[in-house]
């Protein structure tokens, strides 16, 4: 129970695999004899054998005689024409002493076909009713347990035996939407070790992988080397993160443009337009989108002067711009302001693409060198062996015919061409010895130069009148007859024209053939471009070096002379400083707004504590005049009371009631200075009311007292009433003061009792 529920889910992506092996497609098929080439392949219905189609001949492989498949390129066949960059899409079927070696036209189709290759040869009776029962057997998808494996990191599918073809079927379970691939990828890198310098060459090259098919094949996305090499060493971390890693190949190539171009459309882009209005020219100041009637996911590209090319994932190539002497292959002389398809590659999968100022080249898949354009007043420039211009592509036959076409660089007057095998082909014009041969003579085929053998180029590169290479030593084993990159790799050779020492060897002088610069010796140059009269290199530790002219800075040296290689040093040192002292000024700035942020927040609490104080005395005002309020009401009530009661007594009587200040009825009232606004100036007042009121005049006597009197005749005073404040009296207390002083005070101020 517990091995179908192990391989109850690789078994889905079994079936699909094989599904996709029955319906076919087409594979670079590597052979004992000529260059590799496309065929369709598929698996036959009954699940047993593999077909292919070389011409019009069938061709059959019994699985059942397959006792091994290895990924990666590790046979002999491979090594005729080794493409370590289709490394990850490349693996062979072992069957007694021979082999099928195939190359998928990507990444992903080389997972499927691996996949279910794999589970047909390890399980000889690995049929469709096998598969059936096994599911039915395992645990339903929705269980717990197949929750859990889904949600789960998946493990790497194969081991080291799985190498050696003894693995399990439980190898083949894994959880990641992408786990096909990184099957694939984990055992391929796990064989790096094995086809370690060619994984160096590959990861060092910018020739990048490219779409492995024909028009009929749907096209999918096609990874660069540099892609491939990351997604391998990574697939192991990587395999928990639910296929994230597939991003890299499902991300559209977009370009963009700028600088100068002629009005017929090289920047195919809207530009602003200078210059005389009569020859009118482009300027974009900015880099632009490129644009385009056809969404293109753009792989390379490629400038001439007034022309540029590109190639897409699917291996189709687009030109646009000057088409002035058929350089762009649209089969006339009209000028293209947008991409346009050229017709005459449809279906032949371009690899490589290169723009000279006059013509155009482009290396297919399957290792072919077409050239077009102006080939009139520039001879042998195409390759073709004559002087005839050509306006759709023509593959360039001769020597280089039976080789394996890798790489090609354009000059504006000579181009040169690098085989699989590290051979290089030039022809065109030989002014200045450019073409390498030893002579200044102008070829119209393609010659290989015959002072590089015994090395392999890598790379190669052409100036005006210059070419530039990079070439590493070859070991032949004299057992095994093997060939292999010597313990120095990575050497530059140059020549042709040395105006401003662009060749780098110290003086001016022309190059007829290839000579090493001396200065590199001990560097490992992995990459090399030529402009008009300069020349720039790479080397694997990330360090550029400049020769040639330095008239508009273009060396990155401003005290270089040009005649020999210069480091190009970056200004790391001083941009540190810089950036030192800034973090230094924005730390202060911190600092002091950290300052300033604590004083406002103690000032904020000040004012909070402040708004405290002022509410709770603010609270206890309203109650103080709430009592007030009360108090006023109540004395009111009193005083309405109390003049009822007058009014009834009058009435009785007739007369008006008198009393002197000790017996007579007090009236209590409520009076407030003429300000009005502090409770400290009520007064309770006591006397007798008079409805004919004479002069009058207030004395204080006491702090709190005030009397109310009236002038009399003999200078008497009458008393009309007497104030007390409440700040410093309590009604009680105003009476009893009364009580107490109240004779001494009508003593003292002449009060007339009656």
């Amino acid at each position: 129970m517990a091995d179908s529920q192990r391989v109850g889910l690789g078994e889905r992506d079994i079936d699909q695999a094989i599904t996709t092996l029955k319906k076919g497609s087409y594979l670079l098929k590597y052979g004992r004899r000529g260059k590799p080439k496309f065929c369709p392949f598929q698996l036959s219905s009954d699940e047993s054998t593999l077909i292919w189609y070389s011409g019009k001949d069938e061709k059959q492989l019994k699985l059942c005689q397959v006792t091994k498949i290895i990924p990666g390129q590790r046979t002999a066949i491979f090594h005729r024409y080794p493409r370590p960059e289709k490394e990850y899409q490349s693996f062979s079927l072992i069957y007694g002493d021979r082999s099928l070696d195939l190359i998928c036209k990507d990444k992903d189709e080389a997972d499927v076909w691996f996949v279910g290759l794999k589970a047909l040869i390890t399980h000889g009776n690995y049929n469709r009713k096998w598969r059936i029962d096994t599911r039915t057997e395992s645990t339903p998808s929705e269980s717990p347990y197949s929750r859990t494996r889904r949600s789960s990191p998946s493990v790497t599918p194969f081991d080291l035996e799985a190498i050696d073809g003894r693995d399990s079927a439980s190898d083949l379970d894994s959880n990641a939407p992408n786990r096909l691939g990184k099957a694939f990828s984990d055992i391929v890198t796990y064989t790096a070790s094995i086809n370690h310098q060619n994984l160096a060459d590959s990861t060092a090259s910018t020739v990048s992988s490219l779409t492995i098919g024909s028009a009929d094949n749907i096209p999918s996305g096609r990874s660069s080397t540099n892609e491939t090499f990351r997604v391998s060493l990574s697939s192991a971390v990587s395999s928990s993160s639910q296929g994230s890693c597939q991003d890299d190949f499902d991300a559209l190539g977009d370009v963009f443009i700028w600088g100068e171009g002629s009005v017929d459309g090289a920047l195919g882009c809207g530009v602003h337009r200078v210059g005389n209005p009569y020859i009118p020219k482009s300027y974009a100041l900015l880099p632009k989108a490129l644009e385009s009637t056809v969404v293109l996911d753009v792989y390379r590209i490629a400038c001439g002067s007034n022309h540029a090319a590109l190639v897409t994932r699917h291996g189709e190539i687009f030109s646009w711009g000057q088409g002035l002497g058929g350089r762009l292959g649209h089969g006339k002389e009209v000028d293209v302001p947008l991409p346009t398809l050229i017709d005459g590659l449809s279906g032949m999968n371009v690899d490589v693409i290169a723009c000279g100022e006059y013509h155009t080249c482009a290396v297919t898949l399957s290792g072919d060198l077409y050239t077009w354009g102006d080939g009139t007043h520039n001879y042998g420039l195409l390759g073709h062996g004559s002087e005839v211009s050509h306006w759709v592509p023509k593959r360039v036959s001769g020597n280089i015919e039976a080789t394996y076409v890798s790489s090609v660089s354009c000059g504006s007057w000579h181009t040169a061409a690098v085989t699989s095998s590290g051979q290089l082909f030039t022809f065109g014009d030989g002014t200045f010895g450019t073409l390498g041969h030893g002579d200044r003579i102008s070829t119209s085929v393609p010659r290989e130069v015959e002072s590089l053998r015994g090395m392999r180029v890598k790379k190669v590169a052409c100036g005006l009148w210059h070419t530039a290479v990079v070439a590493e030593e070859v070991i032949t084993d004299p057992l095994s007859g093997e060939v292999s990159a010597g313990p120095s790799s990575g050497k530059l050779f140059t020549w042709g024209n040395g105006d401003e020492g662009c060749l780098g060897h110290g003086d001016e002088n022309p190059r007829l053939i290839p000579e090493q610069v001396v200065t590199l010796v001990d560097e490992n140059v992995c990459q090399v471009a030529c402009g008009h009269n300069l020349t720039v290199v790479l080397t694997i530790l990330g360090q550029v070096y400049t020769m040639g002219s330095s008239t508009y800075g273009q060396l990155g040296c401003p005290k270089a002379n040009g005649k020999l290689p210069n480091l190009v040093k970056d200004d790391t040192r001083n941009m540190n400083v810089t950036y030192s002292e800034e973090i230094q000024s924005l730390r202060e700035q911190v600092e002091h707004l950290t300052l300033k942020i604590h004083r406002l927040e103690a000032e904020v609490e000040t004012k909070a504590n402040q708004l405290k104080q002022v509410t709770s005395l603010a609270a206890d005002e309203a109650e103080k005049c709430k009592s007030a309020k009360e108090v006023i009401k109540s004395l009111t009530t009193q005083l309405k009371e109390m003049v009822e009661r007058a009014s009834e007594g009058e009435g009785l009587d007739g007369t008006k009631h008198e009393s002197n200040a000790s017996h007579s009825t007090n009236e209590l009232s409520r009076e407030i200075e003429p300000n009005g606004n502090s409770i400290d100036n009520h007064m309770l007042t006591y006397g007798p009311k008079c409805q004919n009121e004479k002069p009058q005049h207030v004395i204080q006597a006491e702090p709190g007292v005030f009397i109310t009197l009236s002038s009399l005749p003999g200078g008497a005073n009458e008393l009309k009433r007497v104030r007390f404040s409440r700040k410093y009296f309590s009604e009680e207390e105003a009476e009893r003061w009364w009580t107490e002083k109240g004779t001494k005070v009508c003593e003292r101020y002449n009060i007339h009792i009656e």
